[in-house]
């Protein structure tokens, strides 16, 4: 028999952690593309992935296209994430508590 996750509260909060450091981290530096957020949060691509949907999801950050250009000038498309006026009210309070 399989135990629920529930029974795993650190496993969630991990989720959780990863969640609102992608919230704080979006209203601490603007927008940013999925290779950034990877080196600044220092968390695989999976768990980035889940807290975009999760943040998405409530209405915290939105999507949109754009490109960068790379270290040869190439241009490359890219997904930019970037907080909404919900996300900035919510990353604000979070950043006060941390205080």
């Amino acid at each position: 028999m399989r135990k629920s996750k529930a029974n795993y509260p650190l496993f969630y909060f991990e989720e959780f952690f990863g969640t609102l450091q992608y919230l704080i981290l979006l209203e601490k530096e603007g927008k940013l593309y999925n290779d950034q957020l990877i080196s600044k949060m220092g968390l695989n691509t999976r768990t980035i992935e889940n807290a975009r949907g999760r943040l998405i999801f409530l209405g915290l950050i939105e999507t949109e296209d754009g490109s960068y250009t790379d270290s040869l000038g190439v241009k490359r498309p890219v997904l930019f994430s970037k907080i909404t006026e919900s996300g900035h009210i919510v990353a604000k309070k979070l950043l006060e508590i941390e205080e």
